[in-house]
């Protein structure tokens, strides 16, 4: 079993996003770069993002989007910049459904060749899996590289309809990333990876997450090495 730990990196200086992805590229796959949070002129952001892009490739992601679906502060205009400029690149763009269709109908208007993570985000609650998979169809119009379905489960139950729903899409050859928030959403980010997810989100510390119910690396490694002992016997 080959799990890609990837890394989410929140930080408000450039500088600061450097030295995380620094000290911590051999021991993760994936880094997952928040823009918003950067507090820096949006020139010297469109230049890091284009530096890392070409050192890291496919192991980077861009989110725009902020945590519990606060808006988003930097404009249509300069996201799109950075789009663009990702465009022929292997890096992959995150961008929601719902806050950031603007942004994937004018990537499909354009013709821009973004590797793109389509996402939906639900913070309160996970719908209905019928509901979900209309979302999942919403999204194929856009051709994207991987489906994201984050949700909030508010039971077990939730949690399990999540599973199904990322084994539905594995039988149908689509890339996921299908994901439960919250203590009862904890159990999917563990079967989830077992089971065949792209990639698991996995902050060194518990005071790094950026989603509730995410586990840390070291966590996540020693279930693992437990779950492949028991493969193995």
């Amino acid at each position: 079993m080959k799990t890609k730990f990837c890394l989410p990196v929140i930080k408000e200086t450039i500088e600061d996003v450097q030295k995380a992805i620094e000290q911590y590229r051999s021991e993760y796959d994936m880094f997952e770069v928040w823009v918003d949070y950067i507090c820096e002129p949006n020139p010297m952001i469109f230049s890091l993002v284009e530096d890392l892009s070409t050192k890291f490739g496919n192991r980077l992601i861009v989110v725009f989007r902020r945590k519990k679906g606060e808006a988003i502060h930097m404009s249509f205009e300069n996201r799109m910049e950075i789009i663009k400029r990702l465009s022929q690149t292997k890096t992959f763009v995150d961008l929601d459904i719902e806050k950031q269709k603007q942004d994937l109908e004018e990537i499909d208007k354009q013709k821009i060749k973004a590797n793109i993570i389509a996402s939906f985000h639900d913070f309160e609650k996970t719908p209905r899996t019928s509901a979900l998979v209309k979302i999942i169809k919403g999204m194929d119009v856009f051709h994207p590289a991987i489906y994201k379905i984050a949700t909030f489960c508010q039971s077990q139950k939730k949690a399990v309809s999540l599973l199904h729903l990322l084994l539905d899409l594995k039988e149908q050859k689509k890339k996921c990333i299908i994901l439960g928030m919250g203590k009862h959403g904890t159990i999917t980010r563990i079967f989830g990876s077992l089971w065949g997810n792209e990639m698991i989100f996995a902050p060194v510390d518990v005071s790094q997450q950026s989603a509730p119910g995410q586990l840390t690396k070291r966590q996540l490694e020693q279930i693992f090495a437990i779950v492949e002992e028991d493969y193995a016997g």
